[in-house]
């Protein structure tokens, strides 16, 4: 991620983020989103104690796919809100190529990035990216079906 700048979110805060997603809480693994391009959708999460993807202290193997696929969720809901539609329910389908190097501690701020890599029918692949401190802790790619 240390190619790409961040300045200020386009879309800060939970219940502003709501907006973009069919979660609701407490299964929100979003909360502010600060790129979103073409190829590129950037958000970031503050890993709570009371998040129900916590477990012992940690941000758990389903909290970082979630957050991967919420990522990409965001990008596709954003989409249809400024094209002004409803924004649709997404399935996670496959995962590939996951990949684990630490785990988020409580307190820690994670910034997720969604590499766009195609669209193909209803399916959205991106290859998720997840960082602490600019450090790469988790990726995969995540297949998403898109109930459009």
């Amino acid at each position: 991620m240390e190619h790409l700048t961040l300045t200020a979110p386009l879309v800060e805060g939970k219940e502003q983020i709501q907006k973009y997603l069919p979660q609701r809480d407490p299964f929100v693994m979003v909360e502010s989103l600060w790129i979103n391009n073409e190829t590129t959708t950037v958000t970031s999460l503050t890993v709570l104690a009371e998040n129900v993807l916590c477990e012992n202290g940690l941000f758990t193997e389903s909290g970082l796919l979630e957050n991967m696929a919420q990522t990409a969720a965001v990008r596709v809901g954003y989409g249809f809100i400024e094209a002004g539609l409803e924004v649709p329910v997404g399935f996670i389908t496959a995962i590939k190529d996951f990949n684990i190097q630490a785990y988020p501690k409580v307190g820690d701020v994670i910034y997720t990035e969604a590499e766009h890599v195609n669209d193909v029918m209803n399916f959205s692949i991106v290859k998720g990216r997840v960082y602490v401190n600019q450090q790469l802790i988790a990726e995969a790619e995540v297949r998403v079906f898109i109930n459009k």
